[in-house]
């Protein structure tokens, strides 16, 4: 869209923000953003700019993340990889709104691994919820950044990655 529907947008969203607050003032309420964009891991441009335009109109850094769109593996994204999300708007807490790693372009045991890694690392976000979406891997006609996310097949086939999941939402380890 144009600068002007961008704006337009952005003060509907304000106002919506205020609203929500005057009807509930306990409510959490925040847009969400794509880590690997605003953080210049897809393209090299960094575009917090586009966060902070939401500054004072969000409760939580929400994002969502799939980093085998710039990685093939866990050890590549280093330890460092959430650090801007950790160091950005050091007074709102966390959330990881949308997550998936595709076994489609790595393995499941590297899908395992960002499990692992972001139960981990949300410990040191102070994450306040993080959402993995998909259970089954999208079909062909969803975007290929969601291909072979699931955490089964399409045919009800657990993969290594679903049971590391249970694990997790089941606080076992």
């Amino acid at each position: 869209g144009s600068k002007k529907d961008r704006e337009f947008w952005l003060d509907l969203y304000k106002e919506m923000y205020r609203e929500a607050k005057r009807n509930s003032p306990g409510r959490l309420v925040f847009p969400s953003f794509d880590y690997e964009n605003v953080s210049g891991k897809l393209d090299g441009k960094k575009k917090w700019f586009l966060v902070d335009k939401f500054a004072g109109y969000m409760d939580i850094l929400a994002v969502s993340t799939y980093p085998t769109r710039v990685v093939k593996s866990v050890e590549e994204m280093g330890e460092n990889y959430y650090e801007e999300l950790y160091n950005r708007y050091p007074n709102l807490q966390k959330a990881i709104i949308d997550s998936g790693w595709s076994t489609k372009v790595t393995t499941e045991e590297e899908q395992v691994n960002f499990l692992n890694y972001i139960k981990r690392k949300g410990k040191d976000l102070n994450l306040i919820f993080w959402l993995y979406r998909h259970l089954f891997d999208p079909t062909s006609t969803f975007s290929s950044t969601y291909q072979g996310t699931g955490l089964k097949t399409m045919d009800d086939l657990p993969k290594k990655g679903y049971f590391t999941w249970l694990k997790i939402f089941n606080n076992e380890n």
